[in-house]
C-alpha cells in the first residue's frame, strides 16, 4: 500500500510511513494526523506533500477546513458544511408542508447583558464592535407557536460554548442538530 522510496532524501518520510503502517492507516489519513493536507488526492500526492514538507522543500501545505467540513452550495446559498445544507433542504420541505414558517438563514443576534451591548476590542476595532451570535437557522414552529433558533453542529468549539451560554443567559434556547 505504501510507496517505498529508495533515495536517502526521503528517509524521514519512510520512517513516518512505516509508523503509519504499524497504525494501519493510509498515507492520506497519516498526512492529516501529522497536520498535512492531501484530501482529495491519491496516496502518492499526500506522500509527495509529506516528503516535500519534511525535507524542507516547500512551505507548509495548505490545510482545508480544520473540522473537515466541505462548503456546499444550493442554488445561490453557500453553506459551511454538507450537513448544514442537508438540514436546510429538510427545513425547506417542512416549510412547504406547513410545519414551519418564517425560515431565516444565518440570522445575527446581538449579545447584551442587562441591555448593555458586549463590545469586543481589538487593534482593528479600538472602540470595540458588538459581540454577535450567528445561528444557522431560525423559524417559527407552527404547532408550538414558538421561535426556534437552530445550529447544525459537528464540533462544539470553546467560542461556541461561550456564545451559547451568553445566548441562554439572555433567555434564548438554541436547538443543536
Amino acid at each position: 500500500m505504501f510507496h517505498q522510496l529508495s533515495t536517502t532524501r526521503f528517509t524521514q518520510l519512510d520512517i513516518l510511513l512505516r509508523i503509519a503502517d504499524k497504525w494501519t492507516v493510509g498515507p492520506l489519513a497519516f498526512a492529516s494526523l501529522i497536520g498535512l493536507s492531501g484530501a482529495g488526492r491519491n496516496d502518492s500526492g499526500a506522500a509527495a506533500d509529506a516528503a516535500s514538507y519534511l525535507m524542507g522543500g516547500s512551505k507548509f501545505p495548505r490545510k482545508g477546513n480544520k473540522y473537515n467540513a466541505k462548503k456546499t452550495t444550493i442554488g445561490k446559498i453557500t453553506f459551511d458544511s454538507g450537513r448544514e445544507a442537508a438540514r436546510y433542504l429538510a427545513l425547506v420541505e417542512m416549510e412547504k408542508a406547513g410545519e414551519i414558517n418564517h425560515l431565516q438563514i444565518q440570522p445575527r443576534f446581538r449579545i447584551t447583558i442587562g441591555g448593555i451591548p458586549i463590545m469586543m476590542r481589538s487593534k482593528r476595532y479600538p472602540n470595540g464592535r458588538q459581540l454577535t451570535y450567528v445561528s444557522d437557522f431560525t423559524y417559527l414552529d407552527v404547532q408550538n407557536q414558538e421561535k426556534v433558533i437552530e445550529d447544525v453542529k459537528g464540533q462544539r468549539t470553546d467560542v461556541y460554548k461561550i456564545k451559547l451560554a451568553l445566548m441562554q443567559a439572555m433567555g434564548y434556547r438554541v436547538k443543536e442538530v
